[in-house]
């Protein structure tokens, strides 16, 4: 296993992020702020907290640390849309750089509260794909709260859409 062999999880969690943004697009500013009395509050808070955590661990993995990004440091959806854009990126480039060797090899972090832990690179990286799709599950039911209809966003959705282009491209 190399960085690049996970980059297709990375690129179904941008897919899927997006698609969610999109459709939090669609509501009003007090509706995406409004408390919904969950652990973030809104879906603002929710959504912020999803690209903080990812924020977290590639900053742990990259030498240096970094708390959680709060609400109102990301006040705008198209702020966050603008970062998290520049997030992927970033993470991208930083699973193109990963060795086998690197990916098998435990990597040590204090987490939020200054407690050490060690565990293989890969399982870190594949905690935060799963912890993604986690919250992403939340903000699918704060979409629904709010009388929308959220998008389908399960993996299997994501590969036949890449099929689908893939036969139109052919």
């Amino acid at each position: 296993m190399k960085g690049t062999d996970l980059l297709h999880v990375f690129d179904y969690d941008e897919w899927a992020t997006t698609t969610l943004l999109d459709a939090v697009a669609q509501l009003r500013t007090d509706e995406i702020h409004k408390d919904l009395g969950t652990s973030f509050q809104s879906l603002h808070g929710t959504l912020v907290h999803l690209y903080g955590a990812q924020l977290v661990w590639l900053s742990r993995w990259k030498g240096s640390s970094t708390g959680l990004t709060k609400p109102q440091e990301i006040p705008t959806l198209a702020d966050l849309r603008t970062r998290w854009h520049e997030l992927y990126q970033e993470i991208r480039d930083y699973l193109r750089s990963l060795t086998h060797e690197q990916l098998q090899s435990n990597f040590t972090y204090q987490d939020l509260t200054g407690k050490e832990w060690s565990h293989p690179l890969f399982q870190q990286i594949e905690h935060l794909a799963f912890h993604s799709m986690y919250h992403r599950g939340q903000v699918v039911t704060l979409l629904r709260q709010l009388g929308q209809t959220p998008p389908h966003t399960d993996l299997i959705v994501y590969y036949r859409m890449q099929i689908a282009r893939a036969a139109e491209s052919a």
